[in-house]
Formats: structure tokens, C-alpha cells, sequence
């Protein structure tokens, strides 16, 4: 499958891999179903913003799903 934005390649930098990427994929996924573009640049965008401790795994999987979540990111 051919991507336009590398979303696994932060992923693996970021340390998050199986079961864990993939319960967010599933949750982008479902919002973004018919648009792949859209569901990779969400990924990517989700995942810099872990990477930069503005909000958690837990938190963006929580968002997607609609789920209340209290945020411990810094969101500077």
C-alpha cells in the first residue's frame, strides 16, 4: 500500500507498534473511513503531537472515540 505521509515510520520512533497503533488507527479509521489521505495525515498529525507531549495515546484514543478524558498533556 502506497502512503503519503510515513505516519509508521514516527510511530516506531515514538515506540508505539502493534496492538497500540492499531487501536488508533482503528478510531481515525472510523472517522475518516473513506478518505485514505485524510487517515494518514491524522495519524501523522496525532502521533507529533504525542511525540511532543501535548497529549497521550490514551488521551487521542479517547478523543477519537468520543470518550470524556481528563488531558495531562502540556498544551503549549
Amino acid at each position: 500500500m502506497s502512503t503519503l505521509f510515513d505516519y509508521r515510520a514516527l510511530a516506531g520512533r515514538l515506540g508505539i507498534a502493534g496492538d497500540e497503533l492499531g487501536e488508533l488507527e482503528a478510531c481515525v479509521r472510523a472517522q475518516y473511513a473513506p478518505d485514505e489521505m485524510m487517515v494518514e495525515l491524522r495519524m501523522l498529525r496525532t502521533l507529533e503531537a504525542i511525540g511532543e507531549g501535548a497529549l497521550t495515546l490514551e488521551e487521542a484514543v479517547a478523543e477519537f472515540r468520543g470518550d470524556p478524558v481528563q488531558t495531562t498533556g502540556t498544551g503549549a
